[in-house]
């Protein structure tokens, strides 16, 4: 088993070698301001089998759907309308306004793997 990941430019890169440990979202004050969001979602690696860093932000998986988390911590700090989130209209990707919106952006995001050249030429 392989489960790949990195940032967002593609600087930073990581492998790791065997099973994930147990993985969870935590709402305290210090992981939402830590991620700039509603809480952090953390999974655990063991040290051996990871290369580069120690632990891991889900999001920087490759692929995050991959995890499913197993509970949720510091609950009292949720944000309060957090649970509402998946109640809120969804907007699909090929709708014309979004569209429009997505064709507006540069994006210099890194793809979901590793690739042969670094530093990317843009």
């Amino acid at each position: 088993m392989s489960i790949t990941g990195g940032c967002q430019c593609g600087a930073v890169r990581f492998r790791i070698q065997r099973e994930l440990g147990e993985a969870s979202i935590c709402h305290c004050r210090m992981c939402q301001k830590a991620m700039g969001g509603f809480f952090g979602p953390f999974v655990g690696a063991p040290f051996d089998a990871l290369v580069w860093t120690r632990g891991l932000a889900i999001g920087a998986l490759d692929r995050p759907g991959d995890v499913r988390l197993s509970e949720q911590l510091a609950s009292p700090a949720r944000v309060p309308y957090f649970e509402e989130l998946a109640k809120l209209p969804e907007h699909r990707t090929d709708e014309p306004r979004a569209v429009a919106h997505l064709a507006s952006i540069v994006s210099y995001q890194h793809p979901d793997h590793d690739t042969a050249e670094w530093p990317p030429k843009f």
